[in-house]
Order: C-alpha cells, then sequence, then structure tokens
C-alpha cells in the first residue's frame, strides 16, 4: 500500500509542476490561433469595405453621367421640360455632392425650385 500511495504523491507533486507550463502551452497556441482567424476576418472586412466604396461610387458617377446625358438629349431634341414639380431631393441624398449638383442641374434644366426633404 505504501507504494501506491508513493506513487499517488509523486504524481500529485508531478502535476503541481507541469500544471502551469502545460496551462500556459495551451493558451499560447490557441492565442495563435485566435490571433491568425482574427487577422484574416479583418482582412476580408477590409477587401468588402473597399469593393463596397468602389461600387459606391460607381453608382454615384453613373447617376451624375446619366443625369447630363438626359439633359444633353433634352435639349438638343427640345424635349426639355419646363416648369412642373420641384425637384426633391432627400436630406441624406443633399448632403452627397454629386447628388445635389445632380439635383440641381435638373431643377435648373426643368426651370423649378429645389427642395429638400427633411423628412
Amino acid at each position: 500500500m505504501t507504494d501506491t500511495t508513493n506513487q499517488s504523491e509523486l504524481m500529485d507533486k508531478f502535476i503541481e509542476k507541469i500544471e502551469s507550463k502545460l496551462a500556459d502551452a495551451v493558451i499560447s497556441k490557441v492565442s495563435e490561433r485566435v490571433e491568425q482567424q482574427i487577422k484574416g476576418i479583418s482582412e476580408k472586412n477590409e477587401t468588402l469595405l473597399k469593393e463596397l466604396v468602389a461600387s459606391k461610387s460607381t453608382t454615384d458617377d453613373f447617376a451624375a453621367m446619366l443625369t447630363e446625358a438626359t439633359n444633353k438629349i433634352a435639349s438638343a431634341t427640345g424635349t426639355a421640360q419646363t416648369g412642373g414639380d420641384p425637384v426633391v431631393i432627400a436630406k441624406v441624398d443633399a448632403r452627397d455632392v454629386k447628388k445635389y449638383a445632380a439635383a440641381k442641374a435638373e431643377a435648373e434644366r426643368r426651370d423649378v425650385p429645389l427642395h429638400i426633404d427633411r423628412s
């Protein structure tokens, strides 16, 4: 019995000595993997954000070009509308320089006021 008790005591001492080293090793490995995953997520988010910004600016440019082309065609064909309902632009869109400029140009082309919808 003393042999078993002695082995048990030795095993307890061994576990006490390696416990902190083992915990440090496991935490280190887990931390490395978590950092790699976070880095990957961060890089993907950055890529998606750049794509979103690029698509938004392309959309804004397209809207401005479309308005300009419509104005030129209307002027050339003599079908430009004058008078009528005012051009209304949302408050959020009015903060965008390109959208505001396009709405203002449309209002001037139609000879109507430009209103900003603040609701």
